[in-house]
């Protein structure tokens, strides 16, 4: 029973078209029957021959029913693989009937030749280590392979039957593929046969191939009918081309190879194949480029082309191209391979693409491109390191690479950043043709180095240690003039660039590369920077008085020093710098200023003495910092010499200070407070009496008192106010003071506390401090009335009335003031005094009673009298006019 299995997936795919004459696309001598199978890849190789059937009565029905009609069948033809008996002669029949394309320049195959090599060659020895071997027929592979005809058979799909990474080939996938892809290698291998058209009228054929598996055969079959009006393949659309990359030559000064990707768009995948509609899709292409040449724009040479397929080893003639996908997209590519004739690339190459199917046809060329092919990168030298010294001398190290082409020239340029004075460098270091070393450059010193960086002779020693890249390295020598020009520092750059020599003798001033980016080197000024300047002192320093923890301080500030990177401090002890001076320790109670003296008269800044000099900061201070706080060692009594020197950029400090004047000494001050005083107070006509003692020792410094109206109980020192601007001196064991109550209305008591101040000893490092205060004193001072002021009175009434007075200060309490009225006549002097009490009183009014004067038109006088009638207290008030 035959067993129909076709489509994408099917064991078993036919195809066919009949050839009646010549045609532009095909040519023929016989008409002929073209018929073409492919099979499952997986199911490997079947177990007899491919058998042929022509029908002899035209009937309806399914392919199934049709296949197992014996009686509508007639075998024409077995078609056998390689390896199977009668191969040969067979395929040498049917390669008779073959049809050559009629691409230009795409010559006949020599058939005898190409024969012996498909058949006989190296793919069916192939075959039959396969068959021997017992494996599965799709994974056996073949090592080592025969690379050149493997390229031949599957050029553009190389990974479908080789794997170029192990170096082995598949002998079935490569027959399945040239099968598939090359029409005379699907007759030669028995995937197809081509037979004359006689005078049969019925144009329907059926293949049949048996299999085995597990021991039981099969026979699969499929049924063609055939057209001679079956449509050519789709032209190819998206045609595009791009440079990949250039190969480097395979020698020095060796031109390259462009290597430009060829790539279309991919045609629509057949589906499963009805009737003969998988032949319009393409199996194989023929890919034409040629090269552009100027006239007055670049345009492709008509005469000169050539094909990217492969030419076949044997018989001649071009294989079609299996293309491949493209990596990263859908589309097909091819690569093409151009040795380059010159560095500055070539106008262009002009790509055409034709497309081709199993039967040899071709589509009409509809596709092309142009793609330019780009000069040579420009070659470089490259900067390594560049070095400055302080005296001018410059050290540059620079290579070239030598793997592909040798140097024409290297120029190296160098000028300071700034662009201030001399100090510009530029060297052009020329090579000769085949010169391994450069001609001499007056005023520079060139030497050849190894990988490792060791001078060594120019050429193969340069290229002698284990890994060489082919790199060679070069250092130039030169001294500039350098000048500081009143900065710190300042940094010079080195460019460089080069040109090829094989660019050089193509065009003049061709190529040359571009300068360099910049290497760059920082070279600073090697004086040292000057002394910082300190505050001088001839004295002692007070350092901040011990903290809790028993930790004292000192503040530095200093001018700032030109060109510092930052500064240090150092500090010796008094203790050390005696020792340095051979001389005994003083008493710490001994005046400093005495001990100052010993110390400013020795020569700090030698030997000895320099060393007894610490470092106080770990890390520079920074150059824009002019201030720093260092702690003085706990407990100390000692006198402390302190300096700040200047580091320059070089790390090179500045001059230690030539004078001792330029070391601070600082001690660290002691308080010792006196103990309270005794305070006694008492009022005293009006005035508070103060008898403030204090201890015989506290005699020289000085007494402040404290003052705080109202309140009751002891108050704090803190509430209280500092009566006098500034402490008194002690000047005897009993200080007198006094004191002027503020005036008010009202009685209130004063308190008072008393503070002793020491005498300061600056030459024991005593600062003056204030004692405990004393225990507080009250004093209770009465009320005192201020003096009533009159501002005006009304005195226009008649007896009886009510009159005003308007001022103030006129309530005392509840004593009630008075009014006092003095008449005068006109000439005479006063007559007599006539009181009157007030009626009402605010504090700044008090009314009265008129009283009975019976002389109108005479001057009087009116007087506030205090209520406790006493003494009278507000200014006189002259009123004109009479009551």
């Amino acid at each position: 029973m035959r067993v129909i299995s076709t489509g994408r997936n099917g064991m078993l795919n036919a195809t066919g078209v009949e050839f009646y004459r010549e045609t532009e696309q095909v040519a023929i001598e016989t008409p002929t029957v073209q018929l073409r199978w492919m099979t499952q890849p997986e199911a490997g190789m079947p177990v007899g021959p491919f058998r042929v059937y022509h029908e002899n009565d035209h009937r309806p029905g399914l392919k199934a029913q049709l296949a197992n009609d014996d009686g509508m069948w007639e075998l024409i033809e077995e078609c056998s693989l390689p390896i199977m008996d009668g191969a040969y002669e067979q395929a040498r029949h049917r390669l008779d009937y073959a049809t050559v394309p009629s691409l230009e320049g795409w010559s006949p195959i020599d058939r005898d030749a190409y024969l012996d090599d498909v058949v006989r060659g190296r793919l069916g020895e192939g075959l039959r280590d396969m068959l021997a071997s017992g494996q599965p027929h799709y994974s056996f592979a073949v090592n080592p392979p025969e690379r050149f005809e493997l390229r031949a058979l599957t050029e553009g799909a190389f990974a479908a039957a080789a794997d170029r990474s192990s170096g082995t080939w598949y002998p079935w996938r490569v027959a399945l593929l040239a099968a598939a892809t090359d029409p005379w290698a699907s007759l030669a291998l028995g995937f197809g046969t081509a037979t004359p058209i006689g005078n049969e009228t019925l144009s329907r054929y059926m293949i049949t191939a048996e299999y085995e598996f597990s021991g039981r055969r099969l026979e699969f079959a499929d049924i063609v009918d055939v057209s001679y009006d079956l449509p050519r393949p789709h032209p190819a659309t998206g045609l595009e081309a791009r440079v990949f990359q250039v190969e480097r030559g395979g020698a020095l000064d060796a031109f390259g190879v462009d290597v430009i990707n060829v790539m279309w768009d991919r045609p629509p995948h057949a589906q499963d194949t009805v009737g003969n509609a998988a032949s319009r899709f393409a199996c194989g292409h023929a890919i034409v480029r040629r090269e552009m040449y100027h006239v007055e724009a670049p345009v492709p040479n008509p005469d000169v082309f050539e094909y990217l397929n492969l030419r076949r080893l044997q018989g001649g003639g071009y294989v079609p191209l299996a293309a491949g996908l493209a990596p990263g997209n859908d589309k097909l590519m091819a690569v093409d391979r151009i040795p380059r004739r010159q560095t500055s690339g070539a106008p262009g190459y002009h790509y055409q693409i034709a497309v081709g199917d199993i039967f040899g046809r071709w589509a009409d060329i509809a596709a092309e491109t142009i793609v330019a092919s780009p000069p040579e990168t420009p070659c470089a030298p490259e900067l390594r390191s560049v070095q400055l010294g302080s005296d001018g001398s410059l050290v540059v190290e620079f290579s070239w690479d030598w793997k592909e082409r040798s140097p024409k020239f290297i120029e190296l340029s160098g000028a300071f950043r700034d662009g201030l004075g001399s100090g510009v460098f530029g060297a052009a270091f020329k090579f000769e043709e085949g010169a391994q070393e450069p001609a001499p450059v007056a005023g520079v010193e060139l030497t050849a180095l190894s990988p490792l960086f060791v001078p060594c002779a120019f050429g193969a020693e340069q290229d002698a240690a284990l890994g060489s890249s082919g790199t060679r390295f070069y250092r130039a020598r030169t001294v500039l003039d350098l000048e500081f020009f009143g900065v710190t520092r300042r940094w010079y750059e080195v460019v460089g660039r080069g040109q090829a020599f094989m660019h050089a003798r193509e065009l003049v001033g061709f190529n040359i590369s571009p300068w360099s980016a910049p290497k760059s080197v920082e070279v600073i000024d090697p004086e040292p920077p000057p002394v910082p300047a300190l505050a001088a002192s001839e004295v002692p320093l007070w350092a901040s008085l011990p903290d809790p923890s028993g930790i004292s301080r000192v503040h530095l500030s200093w001018a700032p020093a030109q060109g510092a990177a930052g500064y240090a401090v150092y500090e010796a002890s008094e203790t050390a710098l005696l020792i340095r001076l051979d001389q005994p320790s003083r008493e710490t109670t001994a005046s400093l200023l005495d001990r100052l003296r010993v110390l400013r008269g020795a020569d700090l800044a030698g030997a000895p003495c320099r060393t007894a000099f610490r470092r106080v900061n770990v890390d520079l201070i920074d150059a824009t910092q002019t201030s720093y706080e260092l702690e003085l060692p706990k407990g100390s009594k000692v006198l402390h010499l302190i300096t700040v020197v200047a580091i320059g950029h070089n790390n090179i400090e500045s001059a230690w200070p030539a004078t001792s004047e330029g070391c601070l000494a600082y001690a660290v001050p002691r308080l010792r407070p006196p103990a309270a005083p005794s305070l006694e107070a008492r009022l005293e006509d009006g005035k508070v009496k103060l008898r403030v003692e204090a201890g015989a020792d506290d005699i020289g410094g000085r007494i402040s008192i404290h003052r705080l109206i109202g309140g009751e109980g002891q108050p704090e020192i803190g509430w209280m106010e500092r009566l006098l601007p500034a402490p008194v001196e002690i000047n005897a064991a009993v200080t007198l003071l006094e004191d002027t109550p503020p005036p008010r209305p009202e009685q209130h008591r004063l308190w008072y506390r008393a503070v002793a101040w020491s005498k300061e000893d600056g030459g024991k490092a005593i600062l003056s401090s204030a004692s405990a205060p004393s225990a507080a004193v009250g004093v209770l001072v009465p009320g005192i009335l201020p003096d009533p002021e009159i501002f005006e009175w009304d005195g226009s009434f008649q007896p009886g009335d009510i009159g005003i007075v308007r001022g103030r200060h006129f309530r005392a309490r509840d004593l009630r003031p008075a009014i006092l009225l003095e008449r005068t006549r006109p000439g005479e002097v006063q007559e007599g005094v006539h009181v009157c009490w007030a009626v009402g009183f605010t504090d700044t009014e008090i009314s009265f009673t008129v009283p009975d004067i019976p002389e109108p038109g005479a001057t009087y006088q009116v007087t506030v009298v205090r209520g406790d009638g006493v003494e009278v207290v507000a200014e006189d008030t002259l009123i004109v006019g009479g009551l």
